[in-house]
């Protein structure tokens, strides 16, 4: 559970079980740029790791999907693949929560960087990254299949290079 959390929240590893949720909580939809099947084909990859936040109402009894995070872990950096927070549940804290246990993970692995890309004109997530000490390093044009830019960011852990 995680501290001041209204909804009880937790976080586990995601499985092939899991992914038949992502398209009910909309974490497949079309900015997402991934399906359910890139979701389940990421889990058979050896460098993967995909962690999902459930949340559950005070006093319920069953869990829900409330997120995914997704990266690959190639020492001494990560790839941050994929970060969704259901629709209906954005703008609650709960894509920083996934970003701290990002965090908290990568570094007990021993990684000193982590990058990702994110859509150019995806504002909200732009700012979440940054929140987290995220730069941009590089611009990928055209990138996306719809031909949206894709913006390239990289954090240093504690103990990393510097970016350059």
């Amino acid at each position: 559970m995680i501290a001041n959390d209204p909804w009880g929240t937790h976080i586990r590893p995601a499985t092939a079980a899991d992914v038949a949720d992502f398209d009910a909580a909309h974490l497949t939809m079309p900015q997402t740029s991934w399906t359910a099947a890139d979701f389940a084909t990421e889990l058979t990859v050896d460098e993967s790791r995909m962690w999902l936040l459930e949340l559950r109402a005070q006093g319920g009894a069953t869990w829900a999907v409330g997120g995914v995070l997704c990266y690959r872990v190639m020492l001494p950096d990560v790839e941050l693949m994929q970060i969704a927070v259901a629709t209906g549940l954005r703008r609650h804290g709960l894509g920083g929560q996934l970003m701290a246990h990002c965090a908290t993970q990568v570094r007990a692995a021993g990684a000193t960087r982590i990058h990702l890309d994110v859509r150019a004109d995806n504002s909200a997530a732009i700012r979440l990254y940054e929140r987290y000490d995220f730069v941009i390093v590089g611009r990928r044009r055209a990138y996306y299949r719809d031909g949206a830019d894709a913006l390239l960011m990289d954090r240093v852990l504690e103990g990393g290079p510097p970016i350059a």
